[in-house]
């Protein structure tokens, strides 16, 4: 079929030789492309990883995650070896309010499992029988939920109105080892940052019903669900120093469903339906932080690294690229021409209260850092706005260009220090010092016998690897101190060498045969563990030291 003729009727017919095909339009200034543009094009696709596709950075991030986990066959942290053990255990144990590894803890009549949740989602990973499998189930375990930290900060960042959400997560990832750190261990903050960032859009719309439903779910997952509540009353603070209304009834929210997930906790509903998640909960949040804080009578007991407070050298050296995004966000507030938005006051009053929480706590940078990020971006946003940065990019502006290549520049350095010095310090960790002497104990010594660890931090390794013994206490001090101080202080004396070792008194003390000594980390126990072997205690028998990391030694009767 012909195509009918475009001609009005009657026109003349135009011959064939006559149609010109156009030529191809010279070249001009329009079409070429200058150095200068070539650079700034090239600039910004550093400068604004937001236009490479989501799916790219998702594949560079999970390699990195997997990279960092592997680069040590070893589990990352101490502690990160109990909660593989009790995952592992949890199926076969159930709900148990009894806990006889530690024989001289709060924890032995009456305990609770205060990272539920997180130990429920953990245990599919770890159900094995073989250790090597259990840690590397955990560390499969560890990079899902870093991923899920990732993508719920990105997905928050969409909801909150952010129009770089893949440049801010970016910068997340590049904001300092000591975050980056803290999300290769295999812990319950996982899911607790899990839970706070997913929360900030629902805090931000002050919705009753998401924060009850966020409050309770916590309180199942996390030592101290308290924290969305304190993230609820900053924003309510933020807004009622704006002029606003306070969000009272989001704040009752969020504390009435942290307070019903404690009471409906499973370890409540379970006989003998005692309220002893509560108690766990105010040693854990009272006890323990008032010590580390000085805001209690304190005891000469050394709490955990994460527990200390944090210097200004620690801060600027590991923490780099969080605060370089929360005083970017501060310089922003304060020296920018356009008022704040109520979104930025509020992330500004959670970022500063974990800020304040991070200060006194080490362990408190894995709230402060995204919540920095989100404000820090907040407030940029709020001041140069999507189209100012597009327009720029359309210039030849050279203030602009140098703008946009140093901040390339910037967040390609602190993304390189941040991976090199996470890698450096995965790779170098030593391994468990306790996990020869666990493995020879599990073989050797007769089942159930109480083993008396000096230091309460070795428990998660010896329990990981040895679980047909019991010991003494495990996690942190005040387990102990709460139902035996004067025991938890005679250990520390003498694990410090402020009391010299009378094996018999000590046996007496926990009832006990066997105790065992950590060589890798305390100068201290390696000169015990010398006069024990040259025969200088008459009631102390070494029975095992061949690794140079550990030893056990009987107490002769």
């Amino acid at each position: 079929m012909e195509a009918p003729d475009p001609r009005p009727p009657g026109a003349p017919a135009v011959p064939a030789a006559a149609i010109v095909t156009p030529a191809a339009a010279p070249a001009t200034d329009a079409t070429v492309r200058s150095p200068i543009e070539r650079l700034r094009d090239f600039t910004l696709r550093i400068a604004l990883p937001g236009r490479a596709p989501l799916l790219h950075f998702f594949i560079y991030l999970t390699a990195l995650l997997i990279a960092l986990q592997f680069s040590t066959p070893d589990l990352v942290d101490t502690d990160s070896y109990f909660h593989a053990r009790f995952a592992n255990l949890l199926p076969w144990m159930g709900l148990n309010r009894g806990f006889a590894w530690t024989q001289d803890s709060l924890w032995r009549d009456a305990f609770v499992d205060k990272d539920f949740l997180f130990h429920v989602l953990l245990a599919p990973f770890c159900a094995s029988e073989n250790e090597g499998s259990v840690v590397i189930g955990a560390k499969i375990a560890a990079v899902l939920f870093a991923l899920a930290i990732f993508g719920a900060f990105y997905r928050t960042a969409r909801q909150i109105g952010l129009t770089r959400p893949v440049l801010w997560t970016f910068v997340l990832l590049s904001a300092g080892s000591h975050f980056l750190f803290r999300l290769l261990e295999v812990r319950g903050h996982m899911l607790s940052v899990l839970l706070v960032v997913l929360a900030v859009p629902v805090i931000l719309a002050e919705s009753t019903v998401g924060l009850f439903l966020y409050g309770f779910i916590y309180a199942w997952s996390y030592a101290a669900p308290q924290l969305l509540v304190g993230l609820v009353a900053a924003h309510g603070a933020a807004q009622w120093l704006r002029g606003g209304a306070f969000p009272g009834r989001a704040l009752l929210a969020a504390a009435v469903g942290v307070f019903l997930g404690l009471l409906c906790h499973p370890y409540t509903l379970i006989p003998p339906y005692t309220f002893d998640v509560l108690t766990f909960w105010y040693v854990q949040n009272v006890v323990v932080l008032g010590q580390a804080w000085g805001l209690a009578e304190p005891l000469p007991l050394r709490a955990g690294n994460e527990l200390q407070a944090v210097s200004t050298r620690s801060v600027l050296s590991t923490s780099t690229g969080a605060l370089a995004a929360w005083l970017g966000g501060v310089a922003g507030l304060t020296l920018g021409r356009r008022s704040p938005s109520g979104r930025t006051a509020s992330l500004f009053a959670m970022s500063a209260a974990t800020f304040v929480l991070y200060l006194l706590s080490a362990k408190f940078v894995e709230y402060f850092a995204p919540l920095a990020v989100l404000f820090g971006a907040s407030a940029i946003e709020d001041q140069i706005g999507d189209w100012r940065l597009r327009m720029a990019a359309r210039t030849r502006n050279l203030r602009a260009l140098a703008l946009f290549a140093g901040a390339a520049l910037l967040l390609a350095a602190a993304h390189v220090r941040t991976v090199r010095d996470v890698r450096s310090r995965a790779s170098d960790l030593p391994p468990p010092a306790m996990a020869s002497a666990a493995n020879w104990m599990r073989e050797h010594l007769p089942a159930d016998a109480t083993v008396i660890n000096l230091n309460w931090n070795d428990f998660s390794t010896l329990f990981f690897f040895d679980t047909k013994h019991h010991y003494i206490s495990g996690l942190d001090p005040s387990f102990q101190a709460a139902v035996d101080v004067g025991g938890a202080l005679y250990l520390e004396d003498v694990r410090l060498g402020r009391k010299p070792l009378s094996p018999k008194e000590l046996g007496a003390r926990f009832r006990a045969e066997y105790a065992v000594l950590n060589l890798q980390d305390y100068a201290v126990q390696r000169e015990l563990a010398d006069l024990i072997g040259k025969g200088y205690y008459p009631d102390a028998r070494m029975e095992y030291c061949e690794d140079g990391r550990a030893a056990v030694f009987r107490i002769v009767k």
